[in-house]
């Protein structure tokens, strides 16, 4: 939903929304004619005119996604999603999810989707051997550099395995 301010009552009002049946997690704004939004638990991304909040595509990740199909016992969607202006590109870090584990992300790899801004459409994908969860604590947590690198700073499983401190395995500590 796109909220302002009121000038004449100084309330806070809805604007216009985007209805979706999925919780939308990560969302990039690109300028005031481009933003993407996606859920945690599906594979597609909405880009859309913040301005307007009209929908302008929908962009099916589930073709061709390296993420592995684990059956009913699993959440697949986006947990993160990075603009980079320095490529013009918007990088999408994959969710997976098993329902039957205590863990938020059940691979020992992260798996990013990348889709050309420009064009809207999907490049490829990138696979972190051993990268753990890019997510910490919930929030983005990303730096691009002057050449474009994208670093994101993760924290292995929030610490649900319950190995947190000196000890913990590295899947458990902030890396980078």
């Amino acid at each position: 939903a796109k909220f302002a301010v009121d000038a004449k009552t100084d309330e806070l009002v809805e604007v216009d929304r985007i209805t979706t049946l999925d919780p939308q997690f990560a969302t990039a704004i690109v300028n005031d004619e481009l933003g993407f939004s996606t859920g945690f638990g599906t594979l597609e991304v909405i880009a859309f005119n913040p301005s307007t909040m009209e929908v302008i595509e929908r962009i099916d990740l589930s073709v061709n996604t390296p993420l592995p199909d684990a059956g009913e016992n699993v959440v697949r969607g986006v947990s993160g999603a990075y603009y980079n202006e320095v490529t013009g590109k918007l990088f999408l870090a994959l969710n997976f999810n098993l329902t039957t584990t205590n863990a938020f992300y059940d691979l020992t790899d992260v798996y990013m989707e990348i889709i050309d801004v420009n064009t809207l459409a999907r490049e490829g994908s990138i696979r972190h051997p051993e990268a753990f969860y890019p997510r910490m604590n919930g929030v983005d947590n990303s730096v691009i550099d002057a050449e474009g690198n994208l670093y994101i700073v993760v924290q292995g499983s929030y610490g649900l395995d319950g190995l947190l401190g000196p000890f913990a395995p590295d899947r458990s500590r902030p890396q980078i």
